[in-house]
């Protein structure tokens, strides 16, 4: 990062830093969605991180998470290798940067659907112990779409996470379930905000149709260069009488905050 020192030697010079978003949804197999929080951390160049989480969670990282040239492109699917609970070992890049994912495990016991899990992410620089970070995300239950159990309604289930860097690079996650495949795409619009799109094309990079799987789910990817909060819809453009869903609002962050 421009302006920062580096120290060559045993000791960090540059103290960890590390954003993690919060509220995905609980992961569960069977379906194509694999909610997930993202997690960045800065920290000195070259440096090897362990990495760990509380019980609840699981971290989802590379196959090999000294290869920097693989971050972070390999996990926009929220797919990759688990190393449970840790720890995971990655070493920063040329940059100081690494990324991950967490996913949360869906409480065995009964519990309120606003009910939020609360997973300790903490990360050491291995050359440095004193050198740490740790962050609190969340973990939650999908989004009724249709708590009136309107017939014409098609889409079921949602859910968002927030908090991600404004890097440009790390996203904020929509996980959106509709009722039947049929109808063919998700509509997600950027109402609020320079947010884009993920995979959206030049001419309309705030909004773009995405394909709903087999299932009827969908993710979604927002990406922004600037620490603001962005308002969205979602909907289903092909689905007659389907209501659209929002405005949500979600924020992307500064590592400042």
């Amino acid at each position: 990062m421009a302006g920062t020192t580096r120290d060559t030697g045993e000791k960090a010079t540059v103290p960890l830093r590390m954003i993690v978003t919060s509220r995905a949804a609980y992961y569960a197999d069977g379906i194509s969605l694999k909610p997930c929080n993202w997690v960045k951390v800065d920290g000195p160049a070259g440096h090897t991180m362990n990495c760990n989480l509380s019980s609840g969670g699981e971290i989802i990282g590379l196959n090999d998470p000294n290869d920097g040239s693989q971050l972070p492109s390999i996990l926009y699917g929220g797919d990759g290798t688990s190393y449970g609970t840790g720890p995971y070992l990655p070493t920063l890049d040329e940059n100081g940067f690494t990324w991950f994912l967490v996913r949360g495990e869906n409480p065995s016991l009964p519990h309120a659907a606003s009910e939020l899990l609360v997973v300790t992410v903490n990360v050491t620089d291995e050359n440095d112990d004193s050198n740490t970070a740790t962050k609190y995300p969340t973990f939650q239950d999908y989004s009724d779409a249709n708590p009136q159990n309107d017939p014409n309604q098609h889409l079921v289930g949602y859910d968002y996470t927030t908090g991600a860097p404004a890097d440009g690079v790390t996203p904020c996650c929509l996980y959106v379930q509709a009722d039947s495949a049929s109808w063919g795409v998700v509509r997600v619009t950027v109402t609020a905000g320079s947010a884009t799109v993920v995979g959206s094309p030049p001419e309309h990079p705030h909004w773009n149709d995405v394909n709903l799987q087999s299932d009827g789910c969908a993710t979604i990817l927002l990406v922004d260069t600037n620490a603001e909060s962005v308002k969205f819809t979602i909907g289903l453009p092909k689905a007659p009488g389907t209501d659209q869903l929002g405005p949500f609002t979600l924020d992307f962050l500064s590592f400042s905050e």
